[in-house]
């Protein structure tokens, strides 16, 4: 199945107050945060993202029709998220509801890896970045591959449509499933969003190597989440650290 800027968005353009698909674009994000009056949960896509961003400054790179590049619009406020709840968990949020939607697609062994990737059998889905607008409101930036059209652009990705057990979903389809469980999760307790995200971070529990901008990785156990979302290593030694700037790898196990 090979995809187009042609497919509809039917499905996405009801549950959303703003709908822009573009043909091509540099980056879903920097459109959305150079033009003004955007109502919270509207969005942007596109199929042909030319200079995609993603954590600690990389780019994001896939060929047009390879990847579903789109950003939405989300109240930053922490009453409006859950009360009790810092900004910092909005990645967090949006990985588990990315989960539950790829899972919905048919790959049941989706999970999150800490902070902000989509893993299928250790091997990278989607990333996702969110952006912080002088507003208050944070747009979450997804990048998610559906199809390679030759050889994968490196050895640790995967396209949905070669992990999905069932009838390669449509975009659309996808992002709607996306964007009630962003909904939902909005009117959720603090309680309800840490217990999700807890539920699909395949991080806890694992040995994980931590790897700083500094350079020295380290090796430990990944064994829960603080107050704001960093992740909570323990060491060899047995003190346990708080991760919050580090690129995080999951060992094999």
């Amino acid at each position: 199945m090979r995809i187009d800027n042609a497919l509809s968005f039917d499905q996405v353009a009801n549950l959303v107050p703003r709908l822009e698909v573009l043909e091509s674009v540099e980056s879903t994000n920097s459109y959305m945060s150079t033009r003004s009056s955007w109502e919270p949960f509207s969005l942007v896509l596109t199929l042909s993202q030319t200079l995609g961003r993603g954590r600690l400054g990389r780019s994001w790179e896939s060929s047009p029709g390879e990847a579903l590049a789109f950003s939405l619009l989300v109240p930053a406020d922490p009453s409006n998220v859950s009360e009790g709840l810092p900004r910092s968990w909005i990645p967090l949020i949006a990985g588990a509801c990315l989960v539950d939607a790829v899972r919905a697609s048919g790959v049941n062994s989706a999970e999150m890896k800490w902070p902000n990737d989509v893993l299928v059998k250790n091997k990278k889905l989607a990333g996702i970045l969110c952006e912080h607008l002088t507003s208050g409101q944070v747009i979450v930036g997804v990048g998610i591959n559906l199809q390679f059209h030759g050889a994968p652009p490196t050895e640790n990705a995967i396209a949905l449509f070669d992990a999905s057990s069932k009838a390669p979903p449509t975009p659309d389809s996808l992002l709607a499933s996306f964007v009630k469980r962003m909904t939902f999760m909005w009117s959720s307790s603090p309680e309800e969003i840490k217990s999700c995200v807890l539920a699909r971070l395949g991080t806890i529990g694992r040995e994980v190597v931590v790897a700083p901008a500094s350079g020295d990785t380290w090796q430990g156990k990944a064994e829960s989440l603080d107050g704001q979302g960093s992740l909570m290593v323990r060491r060899p030694t047995g003190e346990l650290t708080t991760v919050s700037a580090s690129d995080v790898y999951h060992l094999h196990q």
